[in-house]
């Protein structure tokens, strides 16, 4: 029988060995996630930092530490990293919260993010407050190596990539100011009408739809409505300014597809029609603090004679003139409808009753040469053949009543001595003392479950609890402790409620105490009345109903 070579069974062994020991390291494999982002600054830097060369080198280190899986890959592409508010990384970290991922590696820190502060607090107490680790290949860094993290060079790091953000957004913003001093637009979307050409900056003509801006010209200049124009693009098929930036891939499926009057009020106003380019009407200044903001318009850039036009000068100032001229006359109208002695002064409290609809001021007669015309609240019903349709009450006569309400509902609160003799003695209300009392009951069941909950896992450490016995008992702990917490939650939401209603009862009382007497009623005044009714119901037969503001919280108080 042939002897078995020494070399070959010591091979043998190592295999068994390493086979062994890949099984046990597939056995506790951490879920792992690889991230890359690649912000619009990266463009222009070959393939120095590409979403494939940052995706492969992730990739290939996980591939050599045996002790990570990779479970899911995710990519900002397009994004900053001076905010954390990117899709891919949202995605990610609702995957990190259901306990789908343990472990996140990106090429560096800088991927990760650049803001210093908020890049700082997801390190030092987000993920290991979620069980996370986090691994920066290039940067050497990995979150499970406590010098790693106490170190300085990861807050170094931080910094830096935060000064170089603000650094780049820094010449990004001058270069932006310097195309907005040219004449040339910093974003993709031209106006309806025109197609941004990429290299040179200038809106080019997009004759697909041109023609529906000129028509839109000529029918203003015909004395036509917003709304009328709208109508006739509908019409024709004329797609929205929306639907065009989708069909040039510029924006998501549209949510208007017909027109609306703010989108033709904006074109008939635009000076882009004329061949001039407006800049600089929001800015955004990362390195200086600043969030996107919208400019006045005398912060505007205009910039003449930029690109072609499509409306002649004449005629846009023609237009313009015609809409000055109907928004000077709409004004006027509003104004000698209702003259400043005569303004309704229950706008938006007085409905009908019957249909539920909000009835409309008016004066009546009509004509202008009447000697006196009567203001009234009329119903203009709902459908041709709505039954309240035209019913009327004078304002003064309901202003009336309301007051005759107003004063028998304040007198109410006024004459609650014994209520007034309780908040001053501090003998309380009984729904509060209940209210008190079952907080407090709860809030020491809350400590009580707390505590017994972190006592458990002592026990279990020490042996009094077996795993299935510590597991079960936990899960009933948890389950009484989630319930006591919401019934608490509950609890002092009503007592905050009825201490609030307490409070504004007292100084309401307080504030009307004295001024009215047994025979006299208040005066009509707008501010009293807004404060507290919600609404005023009319019926067609003359009735009145008010409705308070807090008559559902006090009715309680004011009862005996």
């Amino acid at each position: 029988m042939a002897r078995k070579s020494r070399k070959q069974t010591g091979m043998a062994k190592t295999d068994t060995v390493n086979t062994t020991m890949r099984l046990e390291q597939k056995a506790v494999s951490i879920p792992t996630a690889a991230y890359v982002r690649l912000s619009t600054e990266n463009g222009g830097r070959g393939d120095v930092d590409t979403v494939k060369t940052q995706l492969t080198l992730v990739q290939e280190y996980i591939e050599v530490h045996p002790e990570l899986e990779l479970r899911e890959t995710y990519i900002d592409n397009g994004f900053s990293g001076t905010n954390f508010e990117r899709p891919a990384f949202l995605s990610m970290i609702e995957d990190i919260r259901k306990g789908k991922i343990k472990c996140v590696v990106v090429k560096d820190l800088s991927r990760f993010g650049r803001n210093y502060l908020e890049t700082g607090y997801f390190i030092e107490s987000v993920f290991p407050f979620l069980g996370v680790r986090l691994i920066a290949v290039t940067d050497h860094f990995d979150s499970s190596r406590e010098e790693d993290v106490r170190g300085l060079s990861v807050p170094i790091k931080n910094l830096v990539n935060d000064l170089y953000a603000k650094d780049i957004s820094r010449k990004i913003w001058s270069a932006n100011q310097q195309l907005k001093r040219q004449g040339k637009s910093c974003g993709n979307c031209a106006p309806y009408g025109y197609i941004r050409n990429k290299e040179t900056g200038r809106n080019e003509i997009d004759w697909n739809v041109a023609h529906f801006v000129q028509m839109m010209y000529q029918w203003a200049l015909l004395g036509c409505s917003f709304s009328e124009i709208g109508k006739r693009l509908d019409l024709l098929g004329a797609p929205t300014p929306r639907t065009r930036a989708h069909q040039l891939g510029f924006s998501h499926e549209p949510k208007n597809v017909v027109w609306q009057n703010e989108s033709v009020r904006w074109i008939l106003t635009n000076r882009a029609y004329i061949g001039d380019t407006i800049t600089n009407k929001t800015n955004q200044a990362y390195f200086a603090g600043e969030k996107k903001k919208i400019l006045p318009e005398s912060e505007w850039i205009i910039t003449e004679g930029t690109h072609e036009p499509l409306i002649a000068a004449d005629d846009y100032e023609a237009v313009q003139e015609l809409i000055r001229k109907k928004s000077e006359l709409i004004r006027k109208r509003k104004a000698e409808a209702i003259p400043a002695d005569e303004k309704d002064l229950l706008k938006r409290l007085v409905y009908c009753a019957d249909c539920g609809n909000s009835m409309q001021y008016d004066r009546l007669p009509h004509e202008r040469l009447a000697v006196k015309r009567t203001a009234y609240y009329v119903c203009q019903g709902i459908g041709t053949h709505c039954s309240c349709r035209g019913h009327s009450i004078t304002a003064e006569y309901l202003k009336k009543q309301v007051m005759d309400v107003v004063t028998g509902y304040i007198r109410n609160f006024c004459n609650r001595e014994e209520f007034l003799k309780q908040l001053v003695t501090k003998n309380e209300y009984p729904p509060l003392k209940e209210l008190r009392k079952t907080v407090d009951r709860l809030k020491k069941q809350e400590g009580e479950l707390t505590e017994k909950k972190e006592k458990l896992y002592e026990d279990f450490a020490v042996g009094i609890l077996d795993a299935d016995e510590y597991e079960y008992i936990k899960k009933n702990y948890g389950e009484g402790l989630g319930k006591v917490k919401r019934e608490l939650a509950e609890a002092k939401k009503q007592l905050e409620a009825l201490n609030a209603a307490w409070v504004k009862y007292e100084n309401w009382a307080r504030r009307w105490e004295g001024i009215l007497s047994d025979d006299v009623a208040l005066p009509f005044e707008e501010d009293v009345v807004r404060e507290l009714i919600e609404k005023i119901k009319v019926s067609a037969n003359g009735q009145v109903e008010i409705v308070f503001r807090f008559q559902d919280e006090f009715r309680g108080f004011i009862e005996d």
